[in-house]
């Protein structure tokens, strides 16, 4: 699964369907920004302060395998499975506890639908494509079931508007299950969009993933605003990088878009474990340069590509490997004419 549709189906961001109190939507929302800036020692250390102080509250352990999906995201790794799988079964276990006291809501409902929705997106990101459908469609369910008890319910409009607009990539990537679904690009776009306007705390996520379906759908104009504003936000923000690369990428900017990925590649560098990020970004900028007809720069990343993977008993990275061998010998070929 690439990591753009993940990214949809992680959705980065949080919902609940009716009013918070101020104070745990302030926390809720700090807690997401670090993450989304991707300092996750600060959010971690954050969320395990609210599991502490509220040990019966779902909210803390939904954030933590949250912010785990997010860090395997970044990463391009499994960084904790087992703490993962942990939070998963814990936030579940105290939603049930919690309805059995005070009934089933909106509020509950959409929990448990990001709770699910978080994991599907992690099952299909590690290839487990018949747990991730089965969980993703009971948080569907979860969700339509959210927004029938609660119609202004914005918050619960981010993951349905982005299972609508996903789906058709979906179909393609999962024939085998979802053959039947139809694809509905124009409503998810909608929901997304009253997800960013009229959302409690998830405006941010659903503009995180509304400037990569504007690139997709080449609605440029609207992108590079939300890349500008995000960027503005959030610096530190390694996903907005890797969607303004794209950005430039769509437009036929390769010399900037190669210069967005070296940079994502110098901060990946400096981060342990995160070898598989500085490789994927490194082919990303080869080929850029490549593009932008700069062969010699071109083949210097190539090598170093083929240098540092040679050392790595890793599928993903060989992918990357053999990827840079054949760019070589396009380039090879494209320098001599």
């Amino acid at each position: 699964m690439n990591k753009f549709l993940i990214l949809l189906l992680l959705g980065i961001t949080l919902s609940y369907g009716f009013t918070l109190p101020e104070s745990k939507k302030k926390c809720a929302n700090t807690v997401i920004e670090k993450l989304i800036a991707c300092r996750f020692k600060k959010a971690f250390a954050q969320i395990d302060s609210m599991s502490n102080h509220a040990p019966d509250d779902p909210l803390g352990p939904f954030l933590h395998m949250y912010g785990i999906g997010l860090q395997d995201l970044d990463l391009d790794r499994r960084t904790d499975s087992a703490g993962f799988l942990q939070s998963y079964n814990k936030t579940l276990k105290l939603i049930s506890e919690m309805e059995q006291k005070k009934d089933t809501t909106s509020y509950s409902k959409t929990l448990r639908g990001f709770t699910k929705a978080t994991y599907s997106a992690y099952c299909l990101r590690n290839k487990e494509y018949g747990a991730g459908v089965h969980v993703g469609l009971e948080a569907i369910r979860d969700l339509k079931e959210a927004k029938e008890m609660d119609p202004d319910n914005s918050d619960a409009d981010l993951y349905l508007g982005l299972y609508d607009y996903a789906k058709g990539e979906l179909r393609k990537q999962l024939w085998w299950v979802l053959f039947w679904f139809p694809g509905s690009k124009e409503e998810g776009i909608k929901q997304l969009e009253n997800a960013s306007d009229n959302s409690q705390i998830s405006s941010l996520g659903a503009d995180l993933v509304l400037v990569d379906i504007y690139i997709t759908e080449k609605m440029y104009g609207k992108s590079w605003k939300l890349i500008r504003s995000l960027e503005t936000n959030y610096p530190t923000s390694r996903y907005i990088l890797w969607s303004k690369a794209k950005y430039f990428h769509m437009q036929e900017q390769y010399s900037k878009a190669a210069q967005v990925y070296r940079r994502l590649c110098e901060l990946y560098s400096s981060i342990p474990n995160a070898g598989r990020s500085v490789l994927s970004g490194k082919s990303k900028q080869a080929h850029m340069l490549f593009l932008d007809k700069k062969y010699d720069e071109s083949m210097q990343v190539c090598r170093e590509i083929l240098k540092e993977a040679d050392s790595w008993d890793d599928p993903r990275v060989q992918e990357i490997r053999k990827d840079a061998e054949k760019l070589i010998r396009d380039i090879k070929k494209n320098d001599k004419s």
